[in-house]
């Protein structure tokens, strides 16, 4: 199961969700997954408020917002919407525009790192105890 970010951004709480919609969204608007990724990086001399930076911030965090929103609908029966990405390009400032860099890389990260989930089995206990 992915795993959701909450973020404050402008002083509003969201949900950010790298899920396979998300990635399927991206891979359609980019090309593939690989091109939107790399789209959130500047080029070599350039920073995060280059306008393709930017852009490419914008349209990556609706999308993981948009799909976090679903996620916490279906998941916890949440009907808190989060705000139009709209609402956060009018209102948002610089130091807001960090934040949501920061909660779109943290959203891709925590969605796209492996989970390995392991049980104990009895039979290896002596295996592992060193008898």
């Amino acid at each position: 199961m992915i795993r959701v970010i909450d973020a404050e951004l402008c002083g509003k709480q969201c949900a950010l969700a790298m899920s396979v919609g998300a990635m399927k969204a991206l891979s359609e608007k980019y090309g593939s997954q690989q091109a939107a990724l790399g789209a959130l990086s500047p080029g070599e001399g350039g920073t995060i408020f280059d306008p393709p930076v930017m852009d490419a911030v914008t349209q990556v965090a609706g999308v993981l917002l948009e799909w976090g929103a679903k996620h916490r609908r279906e998941t916890d029966g949440e009907e808190r919407d989060n705000p139009s990405l709209d609402w956060l390009m009018t209102v948002m400032g610089q130091k807001d525009y960090l934040m949501l860099y920061g909660a779109v890389i943290s959203a891709i990260r925590a969605g796209t790192e492996r989970l390995v989930e392991a049980e104990e089995d009895p039979k290896n206990a002596g295996a592992t105890r060193g008898n």
